[in-house]
């Protein structure tokens, strides 16, 4: 159930990957920083989270809280949707 959601470049050699998941048969999301390194091929890092099913909503809660109170901005890098 792998699959890429979007893709967030942060500088050239990384980016922010948000992923669904699923791990021992539960369906998870993943935001997670990836690096890439000489093979040119991207890897994930330690730095990320994964949120349950019953914590996303909260977490969207949370994230439109902040969108709340942050200034507005033209974003100057798009993320990357598959």
């Amino acid at each position: 159930m792998d699959k890429i959601i979007a893709e967030l470049p942060k500088g050239p050699l990384d980016k922010l990957v948000i992923s669904l998941r699923e791990y021992q048969g539960h369906p998870f999301v993943d935001l997670r920083l990836h690096f890439l390194v000489d093979d040119e091929q991207w890897h994930p890092t330690k730095k990320g989270i994964t949120v349950s099913p019953s914590q996303w909503e909260e977490f969207v809660n949370a994230v439109g809280e902040v969108q709340a109170h942050l200034p507005r901005e033209t974003p100057s890098r798009k993320a990357t949707k598959r």
